[in-house]
């Protein structure tokens, strides 16, 4: 008999001194870092980089150093009137429907004006996209823009410590090392493969070994949707 697995949720640690630095990112930190000395005219920063890479740690560092209002999509947009500096969060700016171009423009001009600041968060950099008002494609061409890059060997080991350090998993340094030595280099799979070890460990009700996880990393390479954990691993 199996143990079914629950699918429980688990708390991830936005605090800034968690953020994991490293030279795949310092230079995006540095850029959070040095808030609110921003570029002008529209001090705004897109920091750019594929899922799981710490876009979101990094805004929230941002969120509570600037007092930030995060935006999930923007369809109109509503002058406050004199209310102060605003900053603005833009999260997931090159997802298809979530940001009305004329919107986003009107808000970049209400920052600009009130000394206000906009971080956008986009998995390309945002000077790049097909966008229908030439207004706003210059604004976002102007924008400074920070690549988060491809994680390192230390990188992924930290970020791979961190993901079953959230799910309170106790698991050895060797099997993350074989971990990372086996794991395609990309953030996400990183908690992709937390997700798979911690499902699998609770299913053959057993501690995290290098056995089982050789077991979940050869499945998956075979491209195996359902397979059965050996309790005995």
């Amino acid at each position: 008999m199996q143990q079914i697995p629950f699918s429980l949720p688990h708390t991830h640690s936005y605090r800034p001194e968690d953020f994991i630095r490293s030279p795949a990112n310092a230079e995006a930190y540095d850029w959070i870092s040095a808030w609110p000395d921003w570029p002008l005219p529209y001090r705004g920063v897109n920091i750019f980089g594929p899922s799981g890479c710490g876009k979101t740690h990094l805004s929230h560092v941002f969120q509570a150093r600037a007092q930030a209002v995060r935006l999930d999509g923007l369809k109109a947009f509503r002058d406050p009137g004199s209310s102060g500096a605003m900053h603005v969060i833009l999260d997931d700016f090159d997802r298809p429907g979530l940001y009305d171009d004329e919107a986003v423009f009107h808000l970049l001009n209400h920052l600009s004006m009130q000394g206000g600041t906009a971080l956008f968060l986009s998995v390309e950099a945002v000077g790049r996209l097909d966008v229908a008002t030439n207004d706003l494609r210059s604004r976002l061409r102007a924008l400074a823009a920070q690549q988060i890059h491809a994680p390192d060997d230390q990188l992924l080991t930290a970020v791979l410590r961190k993901k079953f350090a959230d799910r309170q998993m106790a698991v050895p340094d060797s099997v993350i090392d074989h971990m990372v030595s086996h794991m395609d280099r990309q953030f996400a799979e990183a908690d992709r493969l937390a997700q798979l070890t911690d499902s699998a460990s609770l299913s053959a009700k057993k501690p995290v070994t290098q056995a089982l996880v050789r077991q979940i990393m050869d499945a998956e390479n075979n491209k195996q949707n359902d397979f059965d954990f050996d309790t005995k691993a």
